[in-house]
């Protein structure tokens, strides 16, 4: 009779230590799955005329952020303003027609988008800039600017120049973020 007690003592302290390892590998691998980093592939379809810009990811989170200017050109003011779940619109001008905007869109599992840029006889080049590859597109008096960040892509617009714009986006700031 003292033998059997000793074997069931034995194997429920034995799977203890089995257990935790379990545990800790389950928690770990959650772990990597709660903070994984978001994603979005973007293929890019180049025209003669214009170059197209697909967006998807496999991420189901749908937010738009709300966002904080460090930086705009004096003078400008907000003129426009829309907003839903999925995307976000600001445009600011002053008062000799210069103006600037930024759209925000959202990208989910349930959702995609296509952005078009003329890009015929256009500068097109990569900037990197605070760990982001911003697409930067200039033709005539038209400058654009796009990222991704999180499942959001950016596009920022106007007819100010590449080095403001560029100084608009990097004092962009999430609200609630340092």
């Amino acid at each position: 009779l003292e033998a059997s007690a000793r074997t069931i003592s034995l194997s429920v302290i034995v799977p203890t230590p089995l257990l935790i390892t379990f545990i800790l590998t389950v928690s770990a691998a959650m772990t990597v799955e709660a903070f994984r980093e978001r994603v979005i592939e973007i293929v890019t379809k180049v025209f003669s005329d214009r170059t197209e810009y697909y967006f998807s990811t496999e991420e189901t989170d749908l937010y738009i952020p709300e966002i904080e200017f460090g930086y705009i050109p004096e003078g400008m003011e907000q003129t426009q303003y829309e907003e839903s779940p999925i995307y976000l619109y600001k445009c600011f001008e002053d008062k000799s027609g210069r103006f600037f905007e930024i759209n925000c869109f959202t990208i989910n599992d349930n959702s995609s988008m296509t952005l078009l840029l003329d890009t015929e006889d256009a500068d097109t080049q990569t900037i990197n800039q605070g760990g982001k590859e911003i697409l930067s597109n200039s033709k005539g008096s038209d400058y654009t600017l796009m990222w991704t960040e999180d499942n959001v892509v950016y596009e920022l617009y106007g007819n100010i120049g590449t080095e403001e714009l560029l100084k608009i986006e990097e004092s962009l700031k999430q609200k609630g973020s340092g």
